[in-house]
Protein backbone atom coordinates (compact mmCIF):
# COMPACT_ATOMS: atom_id res chain seq x y z
CA UNK A 1 0.00 0.00 0.00
CA UNK A 2 2.85 2.50 0.92
CA UNK A 3 4.52 1.66 -2.50
CA UNK A 4 1.22 2.47 -4.50
CA UNK A 5 0.85 5.72 -2.45
CA UNK A 6 4.53 6.40 -3.50
CA UNK A 7 3.85 5.59 -7.14
CA UNK A 8 0.72 8.18 -7.18
CA UNK A 9 2.61 10.84 -5.53
CA UNK A 10 5.20 10.71 -7.78
CA UNK A 11 2.87 10.49 -10.89
CA UNK A 12 0.90 13.71 -9.88
CA UNK A 13 3.92 15.61 -9.07
CA UNK A 14 5.21 14.71 -12.68
CA UNK A 15 1.95 15.89 -14.08
CA UNK A 16 1.95 19.26 -12.24
CA UNK A 17 5.67 19.70 -13.44
CA UNK A 18 4.47 18.79 -17.34
CA UNK A 19 1.66 21.04 -17.31
CA UNK A 20 3.47 24.57 -16.14
CA UNK A 21 6.18 23.42 -19.17
CA UNK A 22 3.39 23.89 -21.12
CA UNK A 23 1.83 27.07 -19.65
CA UNK A 24 2.12 30.72 -21.78
CA UNK A 25 4.95 32.66 -20.25
CA UNK A 26 4.50 36.80 -20.37
CA UNK A 27 6.76 38.08 -22.10
CA UNK A 28 6.99 41.92 -20.95
CA UNK A 29 7.25 44.56 -23.84
CA UNK A 30 10.71 45.36 -24.99
CA UNK A 31 13.09 48.12 -27.01
CA UNK A 32 16.12 45.91 -28.72
CA UNK A 33 19.03 47.30 -28.28
CA UNK A 34 21.57 47.06 -31.03
CA UNK A 35 23.01 43.37 -30.74
CA UNK A 36 27.01 42.57 -30.28
CA UNK A 37 28.29 40.69 -33.19
CA UNK A 38 31.55 40.09 -35.51
CA UNK A 39 32.66 43.20 -36.99
CA UNK A 40 31.05 43.84 -40.41
CA UNK A 41 32.61 43.70 -43.66
CA UNK A 42 33.16 47.31 -45.30
CA UNK A 43 33.26 47.92 -48.94
CA UNK A 44 34.34 50.53 -51.61
CA UNK A 45 30.81 50.33 -52.89
CA UNK A 46 28.97 50.42 -49.34
CA UNK A 47 25.65 50.57 -50.13
CA UNK A 48 24.65 52.28 -46.44
CA UNK A 49 24.57 55.36 -48.49
CA UNK A 50 22.13 54.42 -51.11
CA UNK A 51 19.06 55.83 -50.13
CA UNK A 52 16.85 53.61 -48.15
CA UNK A 53 13.92 55.79 -47.27
CA UNK A 54 11.36 53.83 -49.16
CA UNK A 55 11.50 50.75 -47.11
CA UNK A 56 8.92 50.34 -44.51
CA UNK A 57 10.51 48.31 -41.18
CA UNK A 58 8.58 46.17 -38.70
CA UNK A 59 4.88 47.22 -39.67
CA UNK A 60 2.38 45.15 -40.83
CA UNK A 61 1.86 42.26 -43.03
CA UNK A 62 0.29 44.89 -45.46
CA UNK A 63 3.13 47.33 -45.46
CA UNK A 64 6.66 46.00 -44.14
CA UNK A 65 8.90 45.73 -47.14
CA UNK A 66 9.39 41.93 -48.50
CA UNK A 67 12.80 41.44 -49.67
CA UNK A 68 13.53 38.30 -51.70
CA UNK A 69 16.41 36.11 -50.62
CA UNK A 70 17.53 32.59 -50.68
CA UNK A 71 14.65 31.73 -52.68
CA UNK A 72 12.51 33.03 -50.23
CA UNK A 73 10.36 35.56 -49.07
CA UNK A 74 11.67 37.68 -45.93
CA UNK A 75 10.43 40.92 -43.43
CA UNK A 76 12.36 43.86 -43.25
CA UNK A 77 12.69 44.05 -39.44
CA UNK A 78 15.65 45.90 -38.91
CA UNK A 79 18.06 48.31 -40.18
CA UNK A 80 21.23 49.94 -39.39
CA UNK A 81 20.53 49.51 -35.87
CA UNK A 82 17.22 50.66 -35.56
CA UNK A 83 14.24 47.90 -35.26
CA UNK A 84 14.47 43.84 -33.79
CA UNK A 85 17.68 42.67 -33.49
CA UNK A 86 19.39 45.78 -35.13
CA UNK A 87 22.71 46.10 -35.91
CA UNK A 88 24.89 49.06 -37.42
CA UNK A 89 25.25 48.70 -40.67
CA UNK A 90 23.18 45.27 -41.20
CA UNK A 91 19.53 44.62 -42.22
CA UNK A 92 17.78 42.36 -40.02
CA UNK A 93 15.73 39.63 -42.33
CA UNK A 94 13.00 37.37 -40.78
CA UNK A 95 11.69 34.92 -42.84
CA UNK A 96 7.90 35.75 -43.86
CA UNK A 97 6.39 32.28 -44.27
CA UNK A 98 8.61 29.45 -42.58
CA UNK A 99 12.17 28.39 -44.19
CA UNK A 100 11.95 24.50 -44.99
CA UNK A 101 9.56 22.09 -42.94
CA UNK A 102 8.84 21.67 -39.56
CA UNK A 103 11.49 21.03 -37.55
CA UNK A 104 11.51 20.16 -33.43
CA UNK A 105 14.12 22.02 -30.56
CA UNK A 106 15.21 18.86 -29.90
CA UNK A 107 14.94 15.03 -30.56
CA UNK A 108 14.79 14.01 -26.75
CA UNK A 109 13.42 14.92 -23.32
CA UNK A 110 16.10 13.29 -21.46
CA UNK A 111 18.67 15.27 -19.80
CA UNK A 112 19.35 19.09 -20.44
CA UNK A 113 17.83 19.30 -23.70
CA UNK A 114 16.57 23.23 -23.72
CA UNK A 115 20.21 24.56 -24.49
CA UNK A 116 20.52 26.33 -27.88
CA UNK A 117 23.82 25.60 -28.74
CA UNK A 118 23.09 21.97 -29.02
CA UNK A 119 19.80 21.71 -30.14
CA UNK A 120 18.45 20.10 -33.31
CA UNK A 121 16.67 23.74 -34.19
CA UNK A 122 20.53 25.49 -34.27
CA UNK A 123 21.75 22.41 -36.31
CA UNK A 124 19.30 22.52 -38.79
CA UNK A 125 20.16 26.39 -39.17
CA UNK A 126 23.72 26.50 -39.67
CA UNK A 127 24.68 23.18 -40.92
CA UNK A 128 21.51 21.29 -42.26
CA UNK A 129 20.45 22.05 -45.64
CA UNK A 130 18.12 24.76 -44.90
CA UNK A 131 21.20 26.69 -44.68
CA UNK A 132 23.82 25.17 -46.67
CA UNK A 133 21.70 24.76 -49.62
CA UNK A 134 21.53 28.64 -49.85
CA UNK A 135 24.14 29.92 -52.49
CA UNK A 136 27.86 30.72 -51.44
CA UNK A 137 27.47 33.91 -52.21
CA UNK A 138 24.50 34.97 -50.57
CA UNK A 139 25.99 32.96 -47.37
CA UNK A 140 28.88 34.91 -47.48
CA UNK A 141 26.71 38.48 -46.80
CA UNK A 142 25.38 36.72 -43.86
CA UNK A 143 26.61 38.25 -40.91
CA UNK A 144 26.90 36.16 -37.86
CA UNK A 145 25.98 37.55 -34.66
CA UNK A 146 26.07 36.69 -30.67
CA UNK A 147 23.30 34.92 -29.89
CA UNK A 148 21.69 35.99 -26.40
CA UNK A 149 18.51 34.63 -25.00
CA UNK A 150 19.02 31.20 -24.21
CA UNK A 151 20.41 28.55 -21.87
CA UNK A 152 23.59 27.61 -21.64
CA UNK A 153 26.20 28.94 -23.85
CA UNK A 154 25.88 31.72 -26.40
CA UNK A 155 26.37 30.63 -29.70
CA UNK A 156 27.62 32.94 -32.96
CA UNK A 157 25.88 32.41 -36.02
CA UNK A 158 24.85 33.58 -39.09
CA UNK A 159 20.94 32.45 -39.49
CA UNK A 160 19.43 31.79 -36.08
CA UNK A 161 16.14 31.70 -34.56
CA UNK A 162 14.68 34.75 -32.67
CA UNK A 163 14.12 34.50 -28.84
CA UNK A 164 11.12 35.29 -26.50
CA UNK A 165 12.34 39.36 -26.27
CA UNK A 166 13.46 39.47 -30.42
CA UNK A 167 9.62 37.87 -31.12
CA UNK A 168 8.14 40.57 -28.66
CA UNK A 169 9.80 43.35 -30.21
CA UNK A 170 8.27 42.43 -34.03
CA UNK A 171 4.86 44.04 -34.84
CA UNK A 172 1.94 41.67 -33.54
CA UNK A 173 0.85 41.15 -36.63
CA UNK A 174 4.15 40.11 -38.39
CA UNK A 175 4.45 37.05 -35.68
CA UNK A 176 0.85 35.43 -36.51
CA UNK A 177 1.65 32.21 -38.28
CA UNK A 178 -1.04 29.86 -38.91
CA UNK A 179 0.47 26.80 -37.37
CA UNK A 180 3.06 28.39 -34.30
CA UNK A 181 6.91 28.62 -34.53
CA UNK A 182 10.14 28.14 -32.91
CA UNK A 183 12.24 30.37 -30.88
CA UNK A 184 15.95 30.04 -29.64
CA UNK A 185 14.77 30.57 -25.89
CA UNK A 186 14.45 28.05 -23.22
CA UNK A 187 11.27 27.06 -21.76
CA UNK A 188 10.24 26.55 -18.14
CA UNK A 189 12.21 23.47 -17.95
CA UNK A 190 15.15 21.18 -19.46
CA UNK A 191 13.01 19.76 -21.62
CA UNK A 192 10.94 22.86 -22.70
CA UNK A 193 11.51 25.32 -25.29
CA UNK A 194 9.57 28.59 -26.42
CA UNK A 195 7.15 28.95 -29.24
CA UNK A 196 5.03 31.64 -30.64
CA UNK A 197 1.59 29.34 -31.07
CA UNK A 198 -1.00 29.40 -33.77
CA UNK A 199 -3.12 32.17 -31.75
CA UNK A 200 0.18 34.28 -31.20
CA UNK A 201 1.11 33.13 -27.79
CA UNK A 202 4.54 32.73 -26.52
CA UNK A 203 4.40 29.23 -24.70
CA UNK A 204 7.14 26.87 -23.32
CA UNK A 205 6.29 23.16 -24.90
CA UNK A 206 7.95 20.17 -24.92
CA UNK A 207 11.41 20.25 -26.84
CA UNK A 208 10.77 16.98 -29.26
CA UNK A 209 7.05 19.11 -30.81
CA UNK A 210 7.60 20.05 -34.16
CA UNK A 211 7.26 23.94 -34.84
CA UNK A 212 7.65 26.10 -38.04
CA UNK A 213 10.86 27.27 -38.90
CA UNK A 214 10.95 31.28 -39.32
CA UNK A 215 14.42 32.30 -38.63
CA UNK A 216 16.50 35.79 -39.14
CA UNK A 217 19.80 36.96 -40.07
CA UNK A 218 21.89 40.18 -40.32
CA UNK A 219 22.60 40.97 -44.36
CA UNK A 220 25.42 43.25 -44.85
CA UNK A 221 24.17 46.62 -46.03
CA UNK A 222 28.25 46.93 -48.25
CA UNK A 223 27.05 44.10 -49.70
CA UNK A 224 24.24 45.80 -51.40
CA UNK A 225 24.92 47.21 -55.19
CA UNK A 226 21.15 48.67 -55.37
CA UNK A 227 18.15 47.45 -54.91
CA UNK A 228 14.91 47.08 -57.71
CA UNK A 229 11.58 45.62 -57.48
CA UNK A 230 11.12 41.86 -57.14
CA UNK A 231 9.25 41.67 -60.43
CA UNK A 232 9.93 43.52 -63.53
CA UNK A 233 12.50 45.81 -62.47
CA UNK A 234 15.10 45.14 -65.03
CA UNK A 235 14.85 44.86 -68.77
CA UNK A 236 15.83 42.31 -69.93
CA UNK A 237 17.52 42.62 -73.30
CA UNK A 238 20.89 45.33 -73.18
CA UNK A 239 20.99 48.54 -75.33
CA UNK A 240 21.99 51.98 -74.96
CA UNK A 241 18.75 53.48 -73.57
CA UNK A 242 18.27 53.20 -69.99
CA UNK A 243 15.34 52.66 -68.15
CA UNK A 244 13.58 54.42 -65.26
CA UNK A 245 14.36 52.64 -61.82
CA UNK A 246 11.50 50.69 -60.80
CA UNK A 247 10.69 51.68 -57.31
CA UNK A 248 11.56 48.70 -54.94
CA UNK A 249 8.18 49.95 -52.75
CA UNK A 250 6.65 46.95 -51.50
CA UNK A 251 8.49 43.52 -52.58
CA UNK A 252 12.15 44.18 -53.98
CA UNK A 253 15.17 42.36 -55.04
CA UNK A 254 18.77 42.79 -54.41
CA UNK A 255 21.95 42.65 -56.47
CA UNK A 256 24.99 41.81 -54.30
CA UNK A 257 28.38 42.38 -54.51
CA UNK A 258 30.09 39.27 -55.99
CA UNK A 259 33.99 39.90 -55.16
CA UNK A 260 35.43 36.69 -56.64
CA UNK A 261 36.98 38.01 -59.92
CA UNK A 262 36.37 34.27 -61.49
CA UNK A 263 32.61 35.00 -61.46
CA UNK A 264 32.29 38.64 -62.56
CA UNK A 265 35.10 41.42 -63.04
CA UNK A 266 35.24 44.33 -64.62
CA UNK A 267 38.38 47.13 -65.62
CA UNK A 268 38.00 50.72 -66.35
CA UNK A 269 41.30 52.61 -66.41
CA UNK A 270 41.67 55.87 -64.48
CA UNK A 271 41.88 57.80 -68.22
CA UNK A 272 38.66 56.52 -68.88
CA UNK A 273 36.99 57.49 -65.82
CA UNK A 274 38.38 60.69 -65.41
CA UNK A 275 37.94 61.61 -69.02
CA UNK A 276 33.97 60.91 -68.30
CA UNK A 277 33.90 63.05 -64.99
CA UNK A 278 36.03 65.95 -67.01
CA UNK A 279 33.17 66.33 -69.08
CA UNK A 280 29.56 67.67 -69.74
CA UNK A 281 26.82 65.53 -71.00
CA UNK A 282 23.49 67.33 -72.18
CA UNK A 283 20.23 64.80 -71.72
CA UNK A 284 20.33 63.42 -75.28
CA UNK A 285 24.02 62.79 -75.62
CA UNK A 286 25.95 59.89 -75.78
CA UNK A 287 28.07 58.46 -72.84
CA UNK A 288 31.06 55.76 -73.88
CA UNK A 289 33.10 54.07 -71.02
CA UNK A 290 35.91 51.56 -72.64
CA UNK A 291 36.08 48.40 -70.15
CA UNK A 292 37.75 44.96 -70.50
CA UNK A 293 38.08 42.23 -68.19
CA UNK A 294 33.72 41.29 -67.90
CA UNK A 295 32.91 37.92 -67.77
CA UNK A 296 30.67 36.40 -70.34
CA UNK A 297 28.26 33.80 -70.31
CA UNK A 298 24.88 32.69 -69.35
CA UNK A 299 22.98 35.85 -67.76
CA UNK A 300 26.35 37.86 -67.82
CA UNK A 301 26.22 41.73 -68.79
CA UNK A 302 27.88 44.99 -68.22
CA UNK A 303 25.48 47.25 -66.75
CA UNK A 304 25.16 50.55 -64.81
CA UNK A 305 22.89 52.65 -62.90
CA UNK A 306 22.65 55.82 -62.43
CA UNK A 307 22.10 57.53 -58.71
CA UNK A 308 21.33 61.07 -58.08
CA UNK A 309 23.07 63.28 -55.33
CA UNK A 310 20.24 62.17 -52.83
CA UNK A 311 21.60 58.48 -53.19
CA UNK A 312 18.26 57.18 -55.20
CA UNK A 313 18.94 54.88 -58.33
CA UNK A 314 16.98 56.98 -61.17
CA UNK A 315 18.01 54.65 -63.67
CA UNK A 316 19.26 51.19 -65.06
CA UNK A 317 20.44 49.47 -68.18
CA UNK A 318 22.03 46.31 -69.81
CA UNK A 319 24.51 48.02 -72.26
CA UNK A 320 27.11 44.91 -73.15
CA UNK A 321 27.16 41.28 -73.18
CA UNK A 322 31.16 41.43 -74.72
CA UNK A 323 34.29 40.62 -72.62
CA UNK A 324 35.65 43.81 -73.61
CA UNK A 325 34.92 47.07 -75.78
CA UNK A 326 33.10 50.37 -75.15
CA UNK A 327 29.57 50.55 -72.72
CA UNK A 328 27.06 53.16 -74.17
CA UNK A 329 24.22 54.98 -72.98
CA UNK A 330 22.06 57.49 -74.17
CA UNK A 331 21.99 60.53 -71.12
CA UNK A 332 18.32 60.10 -69.70
CA UNK A 333 15.99 63.33 -69.40
CA UNK A 334 17.88 64.58 -66.10
CA UNK A 335 18.21 67.72 -64.48
CA UNK A 336 21.27 69.55 -64.32
CA UNK A 337 23.21 68.56 -61.85
CA UNK A 338 25.97 66.06 -60.47
CA UNK A 339 25.31 62.40 -60.61
CA UNK A 340 27.15 58.96 -60.18
CA UNK A 341 27.21 56.06 -62.79
CA UNK A 342 27.94 52.68 -61.52
CA UNK A 343 29.29 50.51 -64.01
CA UNK A 344 29.54 46.79 -63.31
CA UNK A 345 29.55 42.93 -64.82
CA UNK A 346 26.38 41.73 -63.89
CA UNK A 347 24.73 37.99 -63.07
CA UNK A 348 21.24 39.07 -63.57
CA UNK A 349 19.11 36.01 -62.54
CA UNK A 350 15.42 36.94 -63.52
CA UNK A 351 12.57 38.07 -60.77
CA UNK A 352 12.29 37.02 -57.44
CA UNK A 353 16.07 36.09 -57.66
CA UNK A 354 19.50 37.38 -55.83
CA UNK A 355 21.22 39.37 -58.51
CA UNK A 356 25.12 39.99 -58.62
CA UNK A 357 27.48 42.47 -59.65
CA UNK A 358 31.29 43.07 -59.97
CA UNK A 359 32.71 45.49 -57.66
CA UNK A 360 31.09 49.00 -59.23
CA UNK A 361 33.44 51.27 -60.78
CA UNK A 362 32.17 54.49 -59.86
CA UNK A 363 32.49 57.89 -61.74
CA UNK A 364 30.52 61.14 -61.75
CA UNK A 365 28.86 62.46 -64.26
CA UNK A 366 27.87 66.45 -64.61
CA UNK A 367 24.68 66.88 -66.82
CA UNK A 368 23.93 70.45 -67.97
CA UNK A 369 21.67 71.26 -70.43
CA UNK A 370 23.40 73.37 -73.64
CA UNK A 371 23.25 77.22 -73.12
CA UNK A 372 20.91 78.45 -76.05
CA UNK A 373 21.56 81.48 -77.61
CA UNK A 374 18.37 81.84 -79.84
CA UNK A 375 14.80 81.03 -79.45
CA UNK A 376 11.47 80.34 -81.96
CA UNK A 377 8.65 82.29 -81.01
CA UNK A 378 5.62 80.33 -82.44
CA UNK A 379 2.92 82.92 -83.97
CA UNK A 380 -1.08 80.95 -83.85
CA UNK A 381 -3.54 80.68 -86.50
CA UNK A 382 -7.23 80.07 -86.30
CA UNK A 383 -10.70 81.11 -86.97
CA UNK A 384 -11.47 84.70 -86.92
CA UNK A 385 -8.60 86.16 -86.97
CA UNK A 386 -5.11 86.72 -88.41
CA UNK A 387 -1.51 87.23 -86.34
CA UNK A 388 1.32 88.30 -88.02
CA UNK A 389 5.17 89.41 -87.35
CA UNK A 390 5.71 93.71 -87.11
CA UNK A 391 8.05 94.58 -90.04
CA UNK A 392 11.67 94.58 -88.00
CA UNK A 393 10.82 91.54 -86.35
CA UNK A 394 11.53 87.57 -87.06
CA UNK A 395 12.48 84.12 -85.38
CA UNK A 396 14.31 83.19 -83.61
CA UNK A 397 15.13 85.29 -81.85
CA UNK A 398 18.63 86.30 -80.05
CA UNK A 399 18.75 85.59 -76.50
CA UNK A 400 17.33 88.65 -74.37
CA UNK A 401 15.48 90.19 -77.76
CA UNK A 402 12.17 91.04 -78.36
CA UNK A 403 9.48 90.37 -80.87
CA UNK A 404 6.37 91.96 -81.80
CA UNK A 405 3.21 91.51 -83.83
CA UNK A 406 -0.74 92.28 -84.21
CA UNK A 407 -3.69 90.04 -84.07
CA UNK A 408 -6.23 91.57 -86.21
CA UNK A 409 -10.03 90.62 -86.09
CA UNK A 410 -11.74 89.47 -89.03
CA UNK A 411 -15.42 91.50 -89.79
CA UNK A 412 -17.98 88.99 -88.45
CA UNK A 413 -15.43 88.26 -85.43
CA UNK A 414 -14.25 91.84 -84.80
CA UNK A 415 -16.57 92.41 -81.83
CA UNK A 416 -14.23 89.34 -80.01
CA UNK A 417 -12.82 90.50 -76.68
CA UNK A 418 -9.68 88.26 -76.29
CA UNK A 419 -6.41 87.29 -75.06
CA UNK A 420 -3.22 87.20 -76.08
CA UNK A 421 -0.59 85.22 -74.12
CA UNK A 422 3.55 84.76 -75.08
CA UNK A 423 3.82 80.83 -72.80
CA UNK A 424 0.52 81.31 -70.83
CA UNK A 425 1.90 85.32 -69.58
CA UNK A 426 -1.05 87.75 -71.23
CA UNK A 427 0.39 90.62 -72.98
CA UNK A 428 -1.01 93.89 -73.47
CA UNK A 429 -1.27 95.65 -76.67
CA UNK A 430 0.24 99.66 -77.42
CA UNK A 431 -1.95 102.25 -78.48
CA UNK A 432 -1.82 100.86 -82.27
CA UNK A 433 -2.58 97.16 -81.13
CA UNK A 434 0.98 95.83 -81.09
CA UNK A 435 1.93 93.40 -79.21
CA UNK A 436 5.40 92.73 -77.98
CA UNK A 437 7.62 90.20 -76.25
CA UNK A 438 10.96 91.34 -74.55
CA UNK A 439 14.07 89.82 -72.78
CA UNK A 440 13.11 86.26 -74.40
CA UNK A 441 15.49 83.34 -72.82
CA UNK A 442 13.28 80.74 -73.71
CA UNK A 443 11.03 79.57 -76.60
CA UNK A 444 7.68 81.54 -77.17
CA UNK A 445 4.46 80.16 -77.70
CA UNK A 446 1.93 82.80 -78.61
CA UNK A 447 -1.85 81.88 -77.93
CA UNK A 448 -5.37 83.97 -78.52
CA UNK A 449 -8.51 83.02 -76.86
CA UNK A 450 -11.94 84.56 -76.63
CA UNK A 451 -12.30 84.84 -80.61
CA UNK A 452 -15.92 84.40 -81.21
CA UNK A 453 -18.09 84.97 -83.99
CA UNK A 454 -20.21 88.63 -83.84
CA UNK A 455 -23.63 86.44 -83.72
CA UNK A 456 -22.80 84.55 -80.41
CA UNK A 457 -21.60 86.99 -78.43
CA UNK A 458 -24.24 88.20 -75.67
CA UNK A 459 -24.41 90.71 -73.58
CA UNK A 460 -26.62 92.56 -71.15
CA UNK A 461 -29.60 94.34 -72.15
CA UNK A 462 -30.75 96.89 -69.79
CA UNK A 463 -34.83 98.39 -69.60
CA UNK A 464 -35.36 101.28 -66.92
CA UNK A 465 -38.97 101.79 -66.50
CA UNK A 466 -40.14 104.94 -65.41
CA UNK A 467 -43.60 106.64 -64.59
CA UNK A 468 -43.08 110.48 -64.80
CA UNK A 469 -39.62 110.22 -64.40
CA UNK A 470 -39.12 108.74 -61.60
CA UNK A 471 -38.20 104.40 -61.40
CA UNK A 472 -41.75 102.49 -61.13
CA UNK A 473 -41.30 99.73 -59.77
CA UNK A 474 -44.48 98.10 -59.46
CA UNK A 475 -45.25 98.86 -63.43
CA UNK A 476 -46.62 95.11 -63.61
CA UNK A 477 -45.44 94.67 -67.03
CA UNK A 478 -44.31 92.15 -69.41
CA UNK A 479 -41.36 92.99 -72.02
CA UNK A 480 -40.12 90.99 -74.83
CA UNK A 481 -37.20 92.13 -77.12
CA UNK A 482 -36.82 91.20 -80.77
CA UNK A 483 -34.20 91.20 -82.58
CA UNK A 484 -35.26 93.91 -84.86
CA UNK A 485 -33.32 91.92 -88.35
CA UNK A 486 -35.28 88.94 -87.45
CA UNK A 487 -38.30 88.70 -85.20
CA UNK A 488 -38.43 85.17 -84.44
CA UNK A 489 -35.37 85.74 -82.43
CA UNK A 490 -36.96 87.05 -79.13
CA UNK A 491 -35.97 87.45 -75.62
CA UNK A 492 -38.19 87.79 -72.29
CA UNK A 493 -36.86 90.56 -69.81
CA UNK A 494 -37.22 90.29 -65.86
CA UNK A 495 -36.06 91.92 -63.25
CA UNK A 496 -37.65 94.25 -60.24
CA UNK A 497 -37.63 97.62 -58.30
CA UNK A 498 -38.31 99.36 -62.00
CA UNK A 499 -35.37 97.96 -64.16
CA UNK A 500 -35.48 94.79 -66.03
CA UNK A 501 -32.62 92.57 -68.41
CA UNK A 502 -32.25 89.86 -70.60
CA UNK A 503 -28.95 88.65 -72.16
CA UNK A 504 -29.01 88.95 -76.12
CA UNK A 505 -26.29 88.22 -78.65
CA UNK A 506 -24.82 91.36 -80.69
CA UNK A 507 -27.35 93.91 -82.45
CA UNK A 508 -30.26 96.30 -82.15
CA UNK A 509 -33.76 94.74 -80.58
CA UNK A 510 -37.12 96.16 -80.29
CA UNK A 511 -38.55 96.73 -77.60
CA UNK A 512 -41.95 95.27 -76.93
CA UNK A 513 -44.58 95.50 -74.27
CA UNK A 514 -46.76 91.90 -73.91
CA UNK A 515 -47.64 92.39 -78.07
CA UNK A 516 -47.54 95.98 -78.59
CA UNK A 517 -44.24 97.36 -80.00
CA UNK A 518 -43.38 100.17 -78.00
CA UNK A 519 -41.30 102.31 -80.79
CA UNK A 520 -38.02 102.07 -78.84
CA UNK A 521 -35.03 99.87 -79.68
CA UNK A 522 -31.73 98.66 -77.42
CA UNK A 523 -28.46 98.37 -79.46
CA UNK A 524 -25.91 96.06 -77.90
CA UNK A 525 -22.66 95.99 -78.33
CA UNK A 526 -20.01 93.48 -76.38
CA UNK A 527 -20.66 96.40 -73.55
CA UNK A 528 -24.36 95.69 -73.16
CA UNK A 529 -26.87 98.31 -73.93
CA UNK A 530 -29.66 100.57 -72.33
CA UNK A 531 -32.90 102.36 -72.68
CA UNK A 532 -35.43 104.15 -70.51
CA UNK A 533 -39.48 103.70 -70.96
CA UNK A 534 -41.37 106.41 -69.43
CA UNK A 535 -44.99 106.52 -68.74
CA UNK A 536 -46.68 109.89 -68.13
CA UNK A 537 -49.86 110.69 -66.22
CA UNK A 538 -52.50 112.34 -68.50
CA UNK A 539 -54.69 114.93 -66.89
CA UNK A 540 -57.70 115.86 -68.50
CA UNK A 541 -59.86 118.98 -67.67
CA UNK A 542 -63.14 119.66 -68.48
CA UNK A 543 -63.91 123.16 -69.40
CA UNK A 544 -67.85 124.25 -69.15
CA UNK A 545 -69.30 125.11 -72.48
CA UNK A 546 -70.53 128.73 -72.57
CA UNK A 547 -74.38 129.04 -73.25
CA UNK A 548 -75.31 132.12 -73.48
CA UNK A 549 -74.99 132.40 -76.76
Amino acid sequence: MKRKLTWRTWALALSIFLMLGMLPISAAANTVEPLAGEPLATAPGSATKNDWSWMTVNGTKNNTTVVYFADSEWYVVGFNGGGVAAAPGAITLFSVNGFGANAKFNHSTVGVQNQYMTSNLRTELTTGTRFTAIDERERSVMVSRLLDGVAGTQPTDPLWALSTDEANSLDTDLRIDNTGWGLRSAGANNYSAMVVNKVNQMISTYVTTAFAVRPAFHLNLSSVVFTSAAEGGKPAAAGQELSVAAASVGKAKLTMVDRNTDNLNLTVTQEVYSGIERNTYAPGSTVEIAYSDAKTGANKYVSCVIMDSNARITHYGKLSDKASGTATFTVPALADGSYTIKLFNEEANGDKKTDYASEPVEMIMTVAKPVETSFNVTLPTGTGYTASVKSGSSSPVDRDGSYSFKVELDPEYNLSVITVKANNKTLTPDGNGVYTVSNITEHQIITVTGVKHNSTITATAKLNIQKDDAGWSGHGKNFTLKLSTDETKTARMTGTDGTVKASVPIGTWKIYEGSAYTGMTITIDSTGGTATLNYYTVKFFVIDADTSK
